[in-house]
């Protein structure tokens, strides 16, 4: 544990500049905790509404936390149906960023520079950025990992306005594997009802149409 601690520190002394800045502007000084590090380490099931079409489908999208060599590392794809009915691709890649008992991470599209990029990341979306925030991570007393997250994103693709939408991630069992895919809302009462509480607490739209009429009014 304290060969590990003090890997954790050289790598963010030497390699992690950002994260290190990041906190300090959080207010954050302190040594990072190499446990907390170790325990978010995985795969999860991330579930939010479509921005394409968030009254129809809900997105299940794979969060990968940490690499071998890297603990601070992160990426996000999903795989959706645009508005022409095209299939479409987003991957971004990015840094996690713990601060006191939250975390954020900080994404970016970089699909063309990802070094294995294969035909599931053809047709990616045009570049953009990610900022994750999850303000409740689920730390059980019986496990020594995190087995879930929960938060917002806030999205700025393209030229439009940005974006803001509820996100709830669910590690995935060690040998588990999926694809990212579009969930039929349908299908919403077969989630689990922290899963369905997170998603429901509304998001900030970019297309007009799906604008409040006023704010105690929302239409989804």
């Amino acid at each position: 544990k304290e060969l590990l601690k003090k890997q954790i520190g050289v790598q963010l002394k030497r390699k992690e500049q950002n994260i290190i800045s990041l906190r300090d502007v959080f207010g954050f000084r302190g040594a990072v905790n190499p446990d907390e590090m170790q325990s978010l380490q995985g795969t999860y099931r991330l579930f939010r509404p479509s921005h394409v079409n968030p009254t129809k489908n809900i997105l299940l999208s794979q969060l990968v936390i940490g690499k071998e060599e890297n603990h601070f590392h992160c990426s996000l794809s999903s795989r959706f149906t645009d508005s022409f009915g095209a299939e479409r691709t987003d991957f971004f890649r990015g840094s996690i960023v713990p601060y006191g008992q939250k975390l954020i991470a900080i994404m970016h599209d970089s699909v063309t520079n990802y070094e294995e990029p294969g035909e599931r990341y053809a047709g990616r979306t045009i570049k953009g950025n990610l900022i994750l925030h999850f303000d409740d991570v689920d730390y059980s007393a019986n496990d020594e990992v995190v087995q879930g997250l929960n938060g917002i994103v806030l999205m700025a693709v393209g030229n439009g306005p940005a974006s803001a939408w509820p996100i709830n991630a669910r590690r995935v069992p060690d040998g588990e594997s999926f694809e990212p895919s579009e969930m039929s809302t349908l299908d919403f009462a077969t989630l689990p009802e922290p899963i369905q509480d997170s998603l429901n607490r509304g998001a900030v739209h970019w297309n007009p149409r799906y604008y409040p009429t006023s704010p105690s009014e929302p239409k989804v």
